[in-house]
């Protein structure tokens, strides 16, 4: 059985790993990783390595559209948009359950906005003209602004992030703000 008070040193490498590469994988994955472990241990190291993550990526994230400039997608901004979401919905949660109200704001307004990103990315009825099959289209995710491409994994991380944004907001306030 793992012991979860052990794991300092796995949090030591993968924090002097993000420190010299910034890795745009960790900022999905080990924000949830390690928030989720939080939860559990209330290590307030593991916090601190959250909020590092996603503070770093929102310097990266466009005010103009809510996307992130990553070297992910060689087309510029694309569904990764809702991949760092579902970290920034994460270290939401962890900010507001260790009482940053301010950390909390910013990473709901940064889910909100990558969300906004991918509304765009989203196929809709008017979209659909030219399909063979339009009516199987719609709900898909395309994977960038210049791409008809739709992958299974656009659409789970589109709809992962939006369904972890609006249980947070409502665990925030109530049945209200919606992401």
């Amino acid at each position: 059985r793992p012991r979860l008070d052990r794991l300092s040193a796995q949090l030591d490498w993968y924090r002097r790993r993000f420190r010299l590469l910034h890795p745009w994988g960790m900022v999905g994955w080990q924000t949830q990783a390690w928030a989720a472990i939080h939860e559990l241990t209330g290590d307030p190291a593991q916090a601190e390595f959250v909020f590092e993550i996603a503070d770093w990526a929102l310097d990266w994230q466009l005010e103009c559209n809510g996307a992130f400039v990553t070297d992910m997608s060689p087309t510029g901004p694309s569904f990764h948009a809702a991949f760092l979401a579902e970290g920034m919905v994460a270290a939401w949660r962890l900010a507001r359950r260790t009482g940053d109200k301010a950390r909390a704001a910013r990473y709901a307004r940064s889910c909100r906005e990558a969300l906004r990103f991918m509304a765009r990315l989203i196929i809709y009825p008017q979209d659909t003209f030219c399909m063979r099959d339009p009516d199987r289209a719609l709900g898909g995710v395309r994977g960038s602004l210049t791409t008809s491409s739709v992958r299974i994994d656009f659409v789970s991380h589109t709809l992962v992030a939006l369904v972890r944004c609006l249980q947070a907001a409502r665990a925030e306030h109530g049945a209200g703000p919606s992401c």
